[in-house]
C-alpha cells in the first residue's frame, strides 16, 4: 500500500484534525483483502438471481393461463407492471449482492486509518468518519487471518436476533499487513500508565 495519499483523502484527513492534533501513523486497508472478506456474497446473489428467475417464469406461466388451461391469454398490464417492479427489485438485490466484493475493494481505496496524539479516526472518502476516544481503545485485540492480514480490534458489538442467536460485529482497523506498529502505538500513546 502506498504510503502517500491521494490529495483529496489528504485534504479530507487534514480538515479533520483538531488544533494541534498530531498524525502519528496513517495507513490504508489492502483492497484486495477487503474484497476476499466478501467474497461469499455473490453465491447469495446468484441464488437470488436463480429464485428470482424461477420466480418470474413461473408467474408468467400462471398469468398467461388465468387457470383455465392450456390456452395461452396476453399478459394484462397490471402482471407486466407488477413482475417488472419485483423482477427490478431482484435483480438489484442479486447485483448488490454479486458486487459486493467490488464495492469493498472500492471502499478500501478511500479508507484511511489514522492515529493522531489524541484520539484514532476511520475516514471513508471525504463524508464519513468514524472518532474513536483513548477510552475506546483500552481493550485492543489484534487478530491475523490465514493470508496474513491483521486486524486491530478496538471493540466488539454483539447483538442477539429473534432466534436468541448471537452474531458479532468488530469495530477497528481491518485488513492491515501489519497491525503491530499501529497496536504499538495506541497501546503506548492511549494506556493509562
Amino acid at each position: 500500500m502506498k504510503d502517500t495519499l491521494r490529495s483529496s483523502l489528504q485534504k479530507s484527513l487534514e480538515s479533520q484534525l483538531l488544533p494541534n492534533e498530531k498524525i502519528l501513523w496513517q495507513q490504508q486497508p489492502d483492497p484486495a483483502e477487503m474484497a476476499r472478506r466478501d467474497l461469499l456474497a455473490p453465491l447469495a446473489g446468484i441464488g437470488i438471481a436463480a429464485f428470482a428467475v424461477v420466480w418470474v417464469t413461473g408467474m408468467i406461466s400462471q398469468a398467461r393461463n388465468h387457470g383455465h388451461g392450456p390456452e395461452q391469454v396476453p399478459i394484462g398490464a397490471a402482471e407486466v407492471v407488477f413482475l417488472t417492479v419485483w423482477s427490478s427489485f431482484f435483480a438489484f438485490v442479486a447485483g448488490m449482492a454479486i458486487l459486493a466484493p467490488l464495492f469493498s475493494y472500492l471502499d478500501a481505496r478511500k479508507t484511511i486509518y489514522v492515529i493522531t496524539d489524541q484520539r484514532a479516526l476511520k475516514l471513508i472518502g471525504t463524508k464519513e468518519v468514524t472518532t474513536f476516544s483513548p477510552l475506546a481503545l483500552s481493550r485492543l485485540k489484534r487478530t491475523k487471518n490465514k493470508r496474513g492480514f491483521e486486524d486491530v480490534i478496538f471493540y466488539r458489538i454483539v447483538e442477539t436476533d429473534s432466534k436468541n442467536r448471537e452474531h458479532e460485529s468488530c469495530i477497528g482497523f481491518e485488513g492491515l499487513r501489519d497491525a503491530r506498529p499501529a497496536e504499538r502505538l495506541m497501546l503506548k500513546t492511549f494506556q493509562p500508565v
